[in-house]
Formats: structure tokens, C-alpha cells, sequence
């Protein structure tokens, strides 16, 4: 029997999350007058499939847009599966995938092994239409802004807005999470990003993964971002090893240790 979605939610009118049991991971399904939009495209040909199978189940209008958040895995491997669709994304992620797609796809295999041959024959497809700062695209009637508020998750996120929905997708700038990925973050520019979201005009905020957010939800996940930041300067400032200051940080080891990491690289010059 194919996988399904766990659930599938209309968060707002005719804007729908798809959400998945691996890594409980939101996909964005956004439903215009004669076309759909999917926001994101999952880790794998089989797990871009399922997204098709259950965008069948909210409406039969085709997929002919895709929306890359940024260039992880488990958010743009499935790309190729939904040609001919265009597919949107940062101008800095095709560069992200040229350079870290052969590594991302060897992590992935040994994190799927029941999905290693699809996942070795995938063709990783780049976004190809791309945007710098900001761009308002047209789905079936519908306007859908792309944003980049700044470095944060990666150097090249992007926040989607459904405005005539009172929607926003956040991509992995929020994750309702006790454990944040920052292996490729820029966490001295981060907090300010995430605190941009809070400047746009929504009532639903979709989280790369776990669930919806609120306002409250965002200020604390800007909070710990603030403070692992704040105690990255300082300790770059005693002149101590970012990790002698892992014990500061109050977020699991793995976590706080790849945000301290990447904060002293930025802090050297090195990001």
C-alpha cells in the first residue's frame, strides 16, 4: 500500500500542509483557480510520488508549480519528479546543491536504506527560476509572494506568503523543535531573519517541520537563536573555544555544538 500523508490540513482557505512521519516534515500544497503549487519536494522519487498521490486527494488540478524553501534533502530532491513543472527557489541554492549535492544524497541513502537505489539514481535538480530578494508569482489566479529575509537556516531560504490566505511557510527558519539543525546556518544573522517573519502579515505560520506556530511560538524560537548567538560573541570575546561553551547553551549537544561551530566560523571570517 503506498504511504500516505499522516495528515493533510487546510490551514487556510484552499492552502493545505501535507504532513509526513519522516522527520515530520511539512509540505505546502497551495490550490489556485486552475493550478497547484507544492512547496517542497521531499528526500527521495518515492517520497516526491507520495506528494503527488495525496495533492490528488485535495483537488485534480495539475502540479505545475514547485517552491524550493532551500536546498536540504529532505526539501528539494524530489524536484525532477514533478517536471514539467517550473520550479522557484533562491539564486544561491542551485550553487548549494552543485556543491553539496553528492554529499547530501550519500547521507541520505544511509539515513534510507530501504530508498537507497532511488534516492542513487535521482537526478538532483537545481530551481530554475530564481529569486534574489523578493518576487510575487501568479498560481491559477492567486498571488504568492517569495521572500529572502536573510542568511539564517541556510544562505538562502525562502519565506513563501499566501497573502489573500493569511498564510506564511517558513521553511526550516522555524521548526517546532527541541533540536534546531544549524549545520549549514549563519547563526549571527539568524535571529534578525526569523524576527522578519514576525513583521509579515499572517495568522498561520507553517514550520518546516512539527506544527503550526504562533507568535508566541515564533518569539521563543527567536529567543534561543538570540542566545546562542549571544553566548558564541561572548565566549569569542574571552577568547574561549566555541566548545568550551557547549554547557551555555541549553539546546541538545548536537545542536548547540553545530551552532557554536558555524557562529566562531562567522565570528573569524570564515562564513
Amino acid at each position: 500500500m503506498r504511504a500516505m500523508a499522516r495528515t493533510a490540513t487546510e490551514v487556510a482557505d484552499r492552502t493545505h500542509i501535507l504532513n509526513y512521519r519522516y522527520l515530520n516534515q511539512n509540505i505546502g500544497v497551495i490550490v489556485g483557480r486552475d493550478e497547484v503549487a507544492v512547496i517542497d519536494t521531499r528526500s527521495s522519487g518515492g517520497q516526491a510520488r507520495e506528494i503527488l498521490h495525496d495533492v490528488a486527494s485535495l483537488t485534480h488540478l495539475p502540479v505545475r508549480i514547485v517552491i524550493d524553501t532551500h536546498g536540504h534533502s529532505d526539501h528539494a530532491f524530489g524536484n525532477a519528479v514533478f517536471r514539467p513543472a517550473t520550479i522557484w527557489g533562491h539564486a544561491r541554492c542551485p550553487a548549494f546543491l552543485a556543491r553539496t549535492g553528492e554529499s547530501q544524497r550519500a547521507d541520505t541513502m544511509r539515513e534510507l536504506p530501504d530508498e537507497a537505489d532511488d534516492i542513487g539514481s535521482l537526478a538532483l535538480l537545481p530551481p530554475d527560476r530564481l529569486v534574489d530578494g523578493r518576487v510575487t508569482i501568479d498560481v491559477g489566479g492567486r498571488a504568492v509572494e517569495l521572500v529572502h529575509l536573510g542568511r539564517g537556516h541556510t544562505d538562502h531560504d525562502l519565506v513563501i506568503g499566501v497573502p489573500d490566505a493569511g498564510a506564511v511557510f517558513a521553511g526550516d527558519l522555524v521548526v517546532k523543535s527541541d533540536s534546531p539543525y544549524f549545520g549549514d546556518s549563519y547563526p549571527l544573522d539568524f535571529p534578525a531573519t526569523v524576527a522578519a517573519i514576525g513583521g509579515l502579515d499572517w495568522t498561520a505560520l507553517v514550520t518546516g517541520h512539527g506544527g503550526v506556530a504562533d507568535r508566541e511560538y515564533l518569539a521563543l524560537h527567536e529567543a534561543r537563536l538570540r542566545m546562542l548567538a549571544d553566548v558564541a560573541t561572548r565566549a569569542h570575546e574571552a577568547g574561549s573555544s566555541w566548545r568550551d561553551a557547549i554547557p551555555d547553551v541549553p539546546l541538545p549537544k548536537q545542536s548547540a555544538s553545530d551552532g557554536l561551530r558555524r557562529a566562531f566560523a562567522q565570528l573569524n571570517g570564515d562564513l
